[in-house]
């Protein structure tokens, strides 16, 4: 039995402008190989860009290394969640002021106290 050549394909563009890319949509357990490459005085490793979209890396990122690991992932944003928690405490009532029987203010705190 004979078995049948490649498929060939016609293309109208020249075969040096046709480009594959690689979207991830889940998490690959498989390693990557990269280069560390010179960048200035530093080092530096290329990202694929499937890969910064899969991590949602974008601005800043938080660099931590453990176990002698490099892990690298989007940095977190200051006070992020905030909102929620406190819209959440307010609704469980549990957003009520802890002094609220403060000893009664005295000398000094009513005449040289300043905000």
């Amino acid at each position: 039995m004979s078995h049948p050549g490649p498929m060939r394909f016609a293309l109208d563009i020249p075969q040096t402008y046709i480009v594959i890319t690689l979207y991830l949509h889940q998490e690959v357990e498989e390693p990557m190989k990269a280069h560390v490459v010179r960048i200035g005085n530093s080092r530096g490793i290329r990202i694929p860009k499937s890969v910064i979209e899969l991590c949602q890396l974008h601005g800043a990122v938080d660099l931590i290394v453990q176990q002698g690991q490099l892990v690298v992932r989007s940095a977190a944003k200051a006070r992020a969640g905030w909102d929620q928690a406190f819209e959440q405490m307010h609704r469980h009532g549990d957003d009520q002021l802890l002094d609220r029987d403060s000893p009664t203010p005295s000398e000094w705190d009513r005449k040289d106290w300043t905000w």
